[in-house]
């Protein structure tokens, strides 16, 4: 009996270290931030980052978190349902106050509401110059940053929408009764629920290629062929409650309502990173850092080393045997050899900064140079890759928005 009291409380001890050695590498970060602390949404922008804040408008840091200001001149409606950034340009979700548009990060804020016809905004996404947005009634679309909107949802039978995620030519919307897809930009609908429990509404969305994502009040479920089929992977997931998704490479972050969870094989197993009895309300990953919103202690932050895991720029071997031109570029991407003609296209890889594979459209190859059609991307840091000979050669590009 005193062997098997003293062993439970060996391994209770080796419990509780576990946990704090999992916690402590995590940062608190609040300094600035008014007492409510919930976080809805955190956003980057170069060095500054964004918090959108329930109750409290939007704040700003400029030193990795150290300390936030109140940026909320203009703005209303200080409940913030969501956040998106394109250039200098920020634009808001709210409750009850439809979509506030700000030219200059942050320091005023405006209402673009034309053609809204409900003002409760649930997901934002700024792909291609248009920018998408989910309502509690309708999904809308906009092409002049919010200066005039036209409803896109013709063929989604339950409009209360909760999120919106994009790949390079397809839209994915979560409902309340799951999840559609268009294939021209909102025109048409179709359900993609083979799998899914249909009466569960969905929370949040992930993309990674041709897999999906799907957060719900139950788990999370993967597609692997473009939403048409839907599996649950809740394999070693702690609590089944899913407010937000993050994706860097083949690693899953989850915010759950009871912590963060990670899965580095693409979904089929998660296990615990920390912030037990902390309720996670968003994820942003940049560069080698990842930042969590909560919604009763703020903000915390720590790194992706601390979780194995490396930024694709420092995991990438350099060695630069092509150039690329023009970079900046908008449209077209040229990628010359200087001794070897490429014949397997297939060996080249376009990523983004955060190591997400991109799909490349109408590859060319004349003699030792390669034409890429990088049109569809939106604009940011990207790499070209090449696999050749057991090794990988590494080029960064900027792509702009070609006005």
């Amino acid at each position: 009996m005193k062997k098997n009291i003293l062993l439970a409380l060996i391994c209770f001890t080796c419990l509780l270290i576990s946990a704090q050695l999992v916690h402590t590498q995590w940062e608190e970060c609040n300094n600035g931030i008014a007492n409510n602390y919930y976080i809805t949404f955190i956003k980057f922008r170069g060095d500054s980052i964004f918090a959108g804040t329930w109750g409290n408008g939007v704040y700003i840091s400029t030193d990795n978190g150290e300390s936030w200001i109140a940026r909320n001149s203009g703005l209303n409606h200080l409940y913030i349902y969501c956040l998106e950034i394109s250039d200098n340009n920020l634009f808001v979700g709210t409750k009850n106050g439809g979509i506030y548009y700000s030219s200059d990060l942050g320091s005023n804020w405006i209402q673009v509401n034309n053609g809204l016809t409900n003002l409760n905004v649930r997901s934002l996404c700024y792909h291609d110059e248009t920018l998408y947005v989910a309502t509690e009634d309708g999904f809308f679309i906009s092409k002049d940053l919010g200066n005039k909107w036209d409803r896109k949802d013709s063929g989604i039978s339950n409009k209360c929408i909760y999120t919106v995620a994009m790949s390079s030519n397809k839209i994915f919307v979560g409902t309340t009764i799951g999840i559609y897809m268009s294939s021209d930009n909102g025109e048409s609908w179709t359900k993609t629920t083979s799998g899914l429990i249909e009466t569960t509404p969905i929370v949040t969305l992930a993309l990674r290629n041709n897999t999906i994502f799907a957060g719900v009040y139950g788990g999370i479920f993967r597609s692997t062929n473009d939403g048409i089929n839907w599996e649950l992977k809740n394999d070693g997931l702690s609590e089944l409650s899913v407010n937000n998704l993050a994706v860097f490479g083949k690693n899953i972050f989850a915010a759950t309502w009871n912590g963060i969870c990670l899965s580095k094989n693409n979904g089929d197993m998660w296990y615990d990173i920390g912030l037990r009895y902390n309720l996670i309300s968003s994820i942003f990953l940049d560069s080698n850092k990842i930042f969590i919103g909560t919604q009763n202690r703020g903000v915390y932050r720590s790194k992706l080393s601390n979780f194995n895991l490396t930024y694709v720029e420092e995991s990438i071997k350099l060695v630069n045997s092509f150039q690329i031109f023009p970079n900046p570029t908008s449209n077209t991407l040229n990628i010359q050899f200087e001794n070897e003609i490429l014949t397997d296209l297939s060996l080249i890889k376009i990523y983004s900064g955060l190591g997400n594979e991109i799909e490349i459209l109408n590859p060319v190859a004349n003699g030792n140079n390669i034409q890429l059609d990088v049109s569809s991307l939106p604009q940011g840091i990207y790499y070209a890759c090449v696999y050749s000979g057991g090794k990988v050669e590494r080029s960064r590009f900027v792509k702009l928005i070609d006005n």
